[in-house]
């Protein structure tokens, strides 16, 4: 732990015992409690070395007397270890407690906080995130969606593709993630959706993600405002519920038939959708395929009421026979569809890379929003990936 954290984290401290009870202890006392008790909760560990009495008083706004009398009684009791010549530290054996590893100490800081005093609770919207989580106890069962034959993965050839980029070790590769994406990759995409999903994209469109959620995320950020309403499928794809839950939407659950969703006669008049999530090409999880009629419809809903289409086409490389039909996006006369894709099906689910095409008149704005709210990286594993599409192996 760094000198100025490890003052930061004793100045929270000796505010928090200040506030906890009526009338304060003296300040020597109450670094001595507010040290002691981070010892104990783990949160400086043993071996770590404490600041000068000199430093810890200028960055505490304290008195030297003041933090040598704390400093000596936690050395008189065996909390802190004075080494001649080196400075003061942390013990590695406290007393009555034995040794102090990380487990110990994990287990000390959580009893603390189920000793707080009053209950730690959620905002409502992490109360309505949390609600149903889709991560909790999760198990593969049989003939679930969306799991893929890890047998079936070149990973050879995979891992041969990405020990290239290693060993040239391109410190561009290294750094953070450029605009948009790898731009290389984005190329690769945009010539693979224009001939095998007839998309409209330039590279410039296309946006490298960590997957459908973060894309879906992003266009919720970008395009609607909390209390919009959103259409969803229903059935719907969990994590697209969730995602547009998250950013405050008001969901409304059209039903799916044998030609995908079927918005009824009232919803097509009166319905005032900001954003409509949809999975034309493979619906999630019935596995329909939306009409050309209600393609059309759609799209000729949203040009009326200005409304955005997010068009998850997340495993239409999938097929028993005969060929697709195109995208949502390739029918789109007035650029309302953001069509979405990921790796994570016809790759393998832990690349976590997807991609987001959007209007050409978004791209600031998404370009923006993607790199300021998440950081992008991995661009060894873009490197990869577009080598592993350009060279044809995507197709095979």
């Amino acid at each position: 732990m760094r000198p100025l954290a490890l003052s930061e984290l004793l100045l929270t401290e000796l505010l928090r015992a200040e506030g906890d009870t009526a009338v304060a202890p003296p300040l020597n006392r109450r670094l001595y409690l507010s040290l002691r008790g981070a010892i104990l909760a783990g949160r400086i560990t043993a071996g770590v070395q404490l600041p000068s009495t000199r430093d810890l008083a200028r960055d505490l706004n304290l008195s030297r007397n003041t933090v040598m009398s704390a400093i000596n009684q936690l050395t008189a009791e065996g909390y802190l270890t004075a080494r001649q010549g080196s400075g003061t530290f942390v013990s590695e054996t406290l007393p009555e407690l034995g040794p102090l590893s990380p487990a110990r100490g994990r287990k000390l800081a959580q009893a603390a906080s189920a000793d707080s005093g009053s209950p730690r609770e959620l905002s409502q919207r992490g109360q309505l995130l949390t609600a149903q989580s889709g991560s909790a106890d999760f198990e593969v069962q049989p003939f679930a969606p969306g799991e893929i034959e890890f047998a079936e993965f070149p990973i050879q050839l995979w891992q041969k593709l990405q020990a290239k980029y290693w060993r040239s070790l391109d410190r561009d590769l290294l750094d953070y993630g450029q605009e948009g994406g790898y731009m290389p990759l984005r190329v690769a995409i945009a010539q693979y959706l224009s001939l095998s999903r007839s998309v409209r994209v330039t590279p410039e469109q296309v946006l490298i993600t960590s997957g459908t959620q973060q894309s879906l995320d992003l266009a919720a950020r970008l395009l609607t405002d909390h209390g919009d309403e959103a259409w969803v499928e229903d059935p719907c794809y969990w994590g697209a519920r969730r995602a547009l839950q998250a950013a405050g939407l008001k969901l409304k659950p059209i039903a799916v038939d044998l030609e995908g969703m079927a918005p009824s006669a009232a919803d097509w008049q009166q319905g005032r959708p900001r954003l409509i999530y949809v999975t034309p090409s493979h619906q999630y999880p019935l596995g329909h395929v939306m009409s050309l009629q209600r393609r059309r419809a759609l799209l000729q809903f949203a040009a009326q009421q200005r409304c955005w289409i997010f068009e998850d086409d997340y495993d239409s490389e999938f097929r028993f026979g005969g060929r697709p039909f195109a995208s949502l996006q390739g029918l789109d006369e007035h650029a309302q569809v953001l069509y979405s894709g990921t790796f994570s099906k016809v790759m393998y689910p832990g690349i976590r890379l997807g991609y987001l095409v959007v209007p050409t008149d978004l791209l600031p704005a998404f370009n923006t929003g993607l790199y300021d709210l998440y950081r992008p990286g991995q661009l060894m594993l873009q490197a990869a990936l577009t080598d592993f599409i350009t060279e044809g192996h995507l197709n095979t």
